[in-house]
């Protein structure tokens, strides 16, 4: 799932430099999920399964029963999840962390999807403590015994709550292939590949202009400390006030049976311009989710980053 900000950002940022918010109750399957795909349903409703079992049981406990073998979060580094759980000595929590899914998609094949919405932190010890808030971002994979598990969580901070809401799926197009379908081996590297040109387009073109042209119309842009910036136009703004030269390069992707829903991940770095003997540069992680609109082309629906500290790099 992508619950840090260095606990769910760092223990997948949902968890250490910035955790948060109100304890909601959560239900397996609320009213306004009815009108839901099946399959979209049942992801969202073990979302929320996943937080109520991380506000009963533990943030541990809770991320050992709902992630993946292979599932990985960021601390700061991308680190199996259950392996990196494992590893550690059970103590006594001292917070609680919760959240709310408000936005997500599905594959039509029904076997990957993606949640986002907000979580808290609140610390008992010293108990009262100011909440901390930000973003939850999860990438589930549906497992061969029917259950859904997260492969990848990267979440962020934010400098204050935001307001929870109906679930919301994406307008998901349903677009047909074309012709023959190529291996899913094959589609995964085009989607690398993908995204690497992506860089290139910024080094002509720039930033702005090479986004704006990948971008989905509900395209969700998630900065740490910020609150998330939904749609073009918001992100256009967000980005026109953040002058700046960055890179990157994948380390991995996955796709959907129906090679209409994927993501990649990997590693960026921004810096200031300017002389580079004293520029401020930032890096870390990025995790992109990619549809493919009613005409097969991959459009760009969600773009997340999980910073690594200066004195970690």
């Amino acid at each position: 799932m992508s619950h840090t900000v260095e606990m769910r950002k760092g223990i997948t940022m949902k968890l250490v430099a910035s955790i948060s918010i109100l304890l909601l109750t959560t239900l397996p399957c609320l009213p306004q999920d009815q009108g839901l795909p099946p399959a979209l349903a049942s992801l969202v409703a073990t979302e929320r399964e996943f937080a109520r079992t991380s506000v009963e049981k533990g943030f541990r406990e809770s991320f050992l029963a709902f992630f993946a073998d292979d599932g990985i979060f960021f601390q700061p580094h991308p680190v199996k999840a259950k392996e990196n759980l494992r590893a550690r000595p059970a103590r006594p929590q001292t917070f609680t962390l919760n959240w709310e899914p408000i936005f997500g998609d599905i594959s039509d094949a029904g076997d990957l999807g993606f949640t986002t919405g907000p979580f808290t932190l609140t610390s008992t010890s010293p108990p009262n403590s100011p909440a901390q808030h930000g973003c939850f971002f999860s990438i589930w994979k549906l497992q061969a015994d029917r259950t859904w598990k997260v492969v990848l969580d990267a979440g962020i901070s934010t400098p204050e709550a935001i307001s929870s809401s109906s679930f919301r799926a994406a307008r998901h197009p349903h677009s047909k292939p074309e012709g023959p379908a190529a291996s899913l081996e094959s589609e995964r590297h085009a989607l690398m590949e993908l995204d690497r040109e992506l860089l290139k387009t910024v080094k002509k073109i720039g930033l702005i202009g090479a986004f704006w042209t990948i971008f989905d119309e509900e395209a969700r842009l998630h900065r740490d400390g910020f609150i998330p910036k939904v749609g073009k136009e918001s992100i256009r703004g967000f980005l026109a006030q953040k002058a700046f030269e960055v890179s990157w390069e994948p380390i991995a992707s996955d796709i959907s049976k129906s090679a209409d829903l994927g993501y990649t991940y990997g590693r960026y770095e921004a810096a200031e311009p300017g002389d580079a003997s004293t520029r401020k540069v930032g890096r870390g992680y990025y995790v992109r989710v990619w549809r493919r609109d009613a005409s097969r082309r991959w459009k760009l629906l969600l773009d997340t980053v999980s910073p690594v500290p200066p004195e970690d790099k």
